[in-house]
């Protein structure tokens, strides 16, 4: 919407999963995940308000959608933790981050697979725009 503040809108080359076989393998594997992916991100200083995030899943070829309620498990927990890492977020509690929404985007394969961030202050958005 007009009235939203959009602060960042970034792609980035990284695949997520979701999570399906991650949660098996164990913390350690997800600890490989979150340091592969801070290392793609770029660094930042935090954001000094409350945030909104919505990651798109950006499909590559061949890649099948997920069912809706996977969009936001699995790796997208690592990602946001890379961010944190990379100085987006302070931390992921919901004073700096009050909500996360995960969609899917099987439109742009030949971008994909990767994944777009979108992160409006909090209370300026619709997270589903």
């Amino acid at each position: 919407p007009k009235d939203a503040e959009l602060v960042l809108n970034v792609i980035l080359p990284l695949e997520i999963t979701n999570g399906n076989d991650d949660m098996q393998r164990g913390m350690w594997f997800r600890s490989q995940q979150r340091k592969r992916y801070a290392k793609k991100m770029p660094i930042r200083t935090p954001f000094e308000f409350p945030v909104a995030i919505r990651v798109t899943r950006i499909l590559g070829p061949r890649q099948r959608l997920w069912d809706s309620d996977s969009t936001t498990r699995g790796s997208v927990k690592e990602l946001i933790d890379s961010m944190v890492e990379c100085g987006w977020f302070v931390d992921d509690g919901p004073r700096h981050i009050s909500e996360c929404l995960g969609v899917q985007d099987s439109s742009r394969r030949e971008k994909g697979p990767a994944v777009q961030i979108k992160i409006w202050k909090a209370g300026s958005h619709n997270p589903k725009s």
